[in-house]
């Protein structure tokens, strides 16, 4: 079998596999399990801002008008800590892998 980039022909896979470590650095990645934690981050790529951002608005002026009849600025703060989900769609968007 010969290489796709340079053409060497190959009789073993294992032989192929040395040479696209070495000549071309395309070292082969062990497979790495994936927890739950990351298979949830990755599932935050799927929902739609135009979902998000209307159901996280609704949450942060439910948040506040429940918790500025106790006081204004913990309101403030509730509300500030309703913005979560929001934070976590859009982090996820600009540092995905």
């Amino acid at each position: 079998m010969p290489c796709p980039r340079c053409g060497e022909p190959f009789v073993t896979a294992a032989a192929f596999r040395r040479h696209l470590a070495t000549g071309h650095g395309m070292a082969r990645r062990a497979h790495q399990p994936v927890g739950r934690l990351q298979r949830w981050w990755d599932s935050l790529g799927y929902l739609s801002l135009w979902f998000v951002v209307p159901l996280d608005a609704l949450a942060v002026l439910t948040v506040f008008a429940l918790v500025d009849r106790v006081h204004t600025e913990l309101a403030v703060v509730a509300a500030g800590m309703a913005t979560l989900p929001l934070v976590l769609v859009l982090s996820h968007r600009v540092f995905r892998q």
